[in-house]
């Protein structure tokens, strides 16, 4: 869901690129890398949220670019500009070192749903919601949110302004990546009458191959991560890409997709988690419930 839109605002913004009036080569390298990035942002609106949408977490590790200094806080921000929220990687090395959740007081837990729930409420209750959590992303100050993944969609459009639309919007584009997923190969009869090299068997092996090499680049996809590590995961990240791949002949699957799909994983993973635990002492909201599921990250990456 999230990644499809990614990738088509990349292709989108190669093409702007693409476009742009030529230039000097030499002024082209003498320029700050941090003057370009905001040069093509005003070129290319794409741009902007694509970058906002795969600047990864509080760890520094930027998937787009680097930041020239390569610092831990993000490009645009400030030193006096504070992120509220965790960090989803350092938490989820922490929950992994102590394995199940903590046995703190109910009291603790109580005030970790109600912070929670405020910050759902401040991200998105304003009459003006999406222009704050726009700005907010700009600035680099959603990086440890609990609901970055929800941001991700609202910058992307995957999710409309309307908050009424979210769940029947999100079970929409479910059903359309299970169906998608579950596609037929054609039957034997029909590949008969197809061409040779649109035959059934042709397909399959190109299927294969495509499958192989997703699977590849996936084996690969940040060693140093435990979570990337776990065959699940794997399996998730290999089937989206090649949903994708299979949906998008014109494109198909290229080389580096796998790093950019992979912190939207993670943090879908860390939003799911973060819902979990403040859910064990309260009840969340439809909303919560529908956009939060951990069933569907598969779905909603």
């Amino acid at each position: 869901m999230i990644s499809q839109l990614v990738f088509s605002n990349i292709r989108l913004t190669r093409h702007c690129l693409q476009t742009r009036p030529a230039e000097s080569p030499t002024r082209r390298n003498e320029e700050p890398r941090v003057k370009r990035t905001q040069q093509l942002r005003s070129h290319c609106p794409a741009f902007m949220y694509t970058y906002i949408s795969i600047h990864a977490f509080g760890s520094g590790w930027l998937v787009a670019m680097q930041h020239p200094n390569f610092e831990t806080r993000h490009p645009l921000q400030t030193d006096e500009q504070q992120e509220t929220g965790f960090d989803p990687l350092q938490n989820f090395n922490k929950n992994r070192s102590r394995g199940s959740l903590d046995s703190s007081s109910l009291s603790q837990s109580q005030s970790t749903f109600l912070s929670y729930r405020k910050e759902w409420d401040d991200l998105f209750l304003n009459s003006n919601y999406l222009a704050r959590i726009r700005q907010a992303g700009i600035n680099g100050r959603l990086r440890s949110s609990r609901f970055r993944s929800v941001c991700w969609k609202l910058y992307l459009e995957v999710l409309p302004e309307d908050k009424g639309q979210w769940i029947n919007q999100t079970k929409e584009l479910r059903a359309k990546y299970e169906k998608i997923k579950e596609m037929p190969s054609r039957s034997f009869s029909d590949s008969c009458r197809l061409p040779v090299e649109q035959s059934l068997w042709n397909k399959f092996f190109q299927d294969k191959e495509l499958k192989g090499m997703v699977k590849q680049d996936v084996f690969r996809t940040f060693p140093e991560i435990r979570y990337f590590q776990d065959e699940d995961v794997r399996t998730k990240l290999t089937d989206i890409l090649f949903c994708y791949a299979r949906e998008n002949e014109q494109l198909l699957y290229k080389q580096g997709m796998h790093e950019l799909l992979a912190p939207i994983v993670f943090v879908l993973h860390c939003d799911h988690q973060a819902f979990q635990h403040a859910s064990e002492t309260a009840s969340p909201s439809e909303e919560m419930k529908c956009l939060l599921n951990p069933e569907y990250l598969e779905h909603d990456a």
